[in-house]
């Protein structure tokens, strides 16, 4: 589902977050370290286990997780990649890890400038942006 472009920044961005949501439904969202098996995204990492982001999957499986970053120019690219956390029975660092299956992907300045991205994602106008956030 996601464009090769769109692997490529995510394989190359060491950093994500990751959202998941409460039991009373309000966001719960922490920094993670990206990992891949194969083209997947795994969502884990040490102790993950008995992590509460773990015990919140556990509950709700829909999750969603972003990439972003800015080039020294200041244009800003990013992924955001929405779906459930499919667990795989396979271990990393001690704990289970899960695969992320997108059911939703956007991203901006991967494909295409970021004005472009989000113009087609907003549906109006943005040439009134300037080069700082394309």
């Amino acid at each position: 589902m996601l464009t090769p472009g769109e692997l490529e920044y995510v394989k190359n961005t060491p950093l994500y977050r990751l959202a998941v949501s409460t039991p009373g439904g309000r966001p719960h969202v922490v920094p993670m370290i990206t990992r891949m098996d194969g083209d997947n995204i795994v969502v884990g990492g040490y102790e993950f286990d008995i992590s509460y982001k773990r015990r919140l999957i556990d509950r709700n499986p829909w999750i969603a997780c972003v990439w972003d970053t800015r080039d020294d120019d200041g244009a800003i690219h990013g992924v955001e990649i929405r779906g459930k956390a499919v667990a795989t029975g396979k271990i990393w660092d001690g704990s289970e890890y899960f695969i992320l299956e997108p059911a939703k992907v956007f991203s901006w300045g991967i494909d295409e400038p970021a004005s472009e991205s989000f113009a087609k994602k907003m549906k109006f106008d943005v040439s009134h942006l300037t080069a700082r956030g394309s």
